[in-house]
């Protein structure tokens, strides 16, 4: 028979409570510096789109290989901080430029969560 178990939440009621909850350290430092490497290097081959929608000017790329990579590597800790089983829908980059800003939205309905990992920052 399968059921499904709800897992116990690490953190505090602050999702439940907020919306939202901060994990610090989520990312190694080692693959903040690969990952930051590898869009360095997709931008510097011109391999990455220009929003025009949401953040204009800003590149944006969907669903790379190293973005899927970590999504689904760091699945069982996400899954620890929410407190249920997920199921990854994709993996999105932006790198947003001095005072861009983001909308507030609603993501598509598979996304009943969702999780922004900052990567790098000149502040």
């Amino acid at each position: 028979m399968n059921h499904k178990v709800k897992k116990q939440n690490i953190f505090d009621d602050k999702l439940q409570k907020d919306g939202y909850q901060v994990v610090r350290n989520f990312l190694s430092k080692d693959l903040l510096t690969l990952t930051k490497q590898y869009f360095d290097l997709k931008i510097e081959n011109d391999e990455l789109e220009l929003d025009g929608g949401q953040v204009p000017g800003t590149f944006v790329a969907y669903g790379t290989y190293i973005g899927d990579s970590i999504l689904k590597m760091l699945q069982p800790l996400a899954e620890k901080v929410i407190g249920e089983e997920l199921y990854p829908c994709y993996s999105f980059f932006r790198l947003y430029n001095h005072m861009d800003y983001l909308k507030p939205h609603t993501d598509r309905p598979s996304c009943e969560f969702s999780g922004t990992v900052p990567i790098f920052t000149k502040i």
